[in-house]
């Protein structure tokens, strides 16, 4: 299982399938990735 930065349990998502995408990461990568999302770049999130 990888791990997603921030979790899934503390990050809102914009879309339910956002939300889906982000387990299905979690579920199928090697232990070893790690995904970052929402990442704050400058003034403006960007994914």
């Amino acid at each position: 299982m990888s791990t997603l930065i921030p979790s899934i349990t503390s990050c809102k998502f914009d879309t339910p399938g956002e939300r889906r995408f982000a387990r299905l990461l979690e579920a199928k990568l090697e232990d070893d990735y790690l995904c970052w999302y929402n990442v704050l770049i400058g003034s403006s999130r960007h994914f």
